[in-house]
């Protein structure tokens, strides 16, 4: 890599032999930099032709009312409890209400605001664990 470096100094300015062991350090750093850029950028277009990757907006009218209102309607209309919640990167609670009797299953965003919209449900649904009981203790 010495030699490498000297060579490309030699090329690059005219220092002929008054090349310094800083400046041939600052160049092997360079390649190695350089090398490390390639390498990545070769990756990320293996990794994004193996999975070709689209992005997709996708717009649907959604049902949003008081998160107290829609989650009431889920239990006592549909017979729904909530199996499932998580706070998104958008800092909105996320939901999953599903019925033990007949699988159906509702999921519901909320925002800071209070207001709930149901994003997705269902009328059929499974699942690999218990997750009341995710140690699978019982079963």
């Amino acid at each position: 890599m010495a030699r490498e470096a000297l060579i490309i100094m030699k090329i690059f300015c005219q220092c002929g032999n008054k090349i310094t062991k800083a400046m041939q350090n600052i160049i092997k750093l360079v390649l190695v930099l350089l090398a490390i850029f390639i390498f990545i950028n070769l990756i990320k277009n293996v990794l994004a032709e193996d999975m070709k990757l689209e992005k997709r907006t996708y717009m649907k009218q959604l049902l949003c009312t008081q998160h107290e209102d829609l989650v009431n309607n889920l239990i006592t209309a549909h017979g729904e409890s909530r199996k499932w919640w998580a706070i998104n990167s958008s800092r909105e609670l996320v939901e999953l209400f599903v019925n033990d009797s007949n699988g159906a299953w509702t999921i519901i965003i909320s925002k800071n605001s209070g207001i709930a919209c149901g994003l997705v449900g269902g009328d059929h649904s499974g699942a690999n664990f218990d997750v009341d009981n995710p140690s699978g203790d019982n079963l």
